[in-house]
């Protein structure tokens, strides 16, 4: 269900209720505008790619602390996870809205954690990186995962060979 309203100011509103069940607008200068993007938000929600557009807001401290608690795994591997997470993840990206983690950034943080960690480490913490954002994707908070961007190099999954060395390791 999709309708637009004029506004007192003379701008038009586009109003919509996402598969989320909660109401959603936006405000255009224009109907035309307005109609056309409920066109597109209708069409999204059809094909199943439908984003929530509140989800991106959410900060990736709030994710990956409810992503976290919600892993069933030996305990070894959380203790690693929560480890990486509190000391390479969180002090990057926690105060950042998801949305914010763009293919750019992380090829950038993917080399500054190489000067000072090994490889294995830097590995690690961009698979579980991936991993938090590609579940972000899967539970409607972001339409793509930034690690795995398709179409752009920086965004591109490292191979095991393509991290860069860190200073120490020569």
């Amino acid at each position: 269900m999709s309708w637009v309203e004029k506004l007192p100011s003379g701008r038009y509103r586009a109003k919509y209720r996402g598969i989320d069940g909660h109401q959603h607008s936006r405000t255009f200068s224009t109907k035309a505008a307005a109609k056309g993007f409920l066109q597109t938000v209708g069409a999204d929600m059809q094909r199943g790619q439908w984003v929530d557009p509140r989800g991106g807001q959410m900060m990736f401290r709030e994710w990956a602390t409810a992503w976290a608690a919600a892993r069933v795994v030996r305990l070894t591997t959380e203790h690693s996870e929560r480890g990486r997470l509190r000391n390479h993840l969180l002090p990057e990206f926690g105060d950042d809205q998801l949305k914010d983690i763009t293919p750019l950034r992380v090829p950038s943080w993917v080399a500054k954690l190489s000067q000072r960690r090994a490889p294995a480490t830097v590995r690690h913490c961009h698979a579980l990186l991936s991993q938090i954002l590609g579940d972000a994707v899967t539970e409607g908070l972001l339409l793509t995962n930034p690690v795995v961007a398709p179409g752009c190099r920086a965004g591109r999954r490292m191979s095991r060979g393509s991290y860069p060395r860190s200073r120490s390791s020569g």
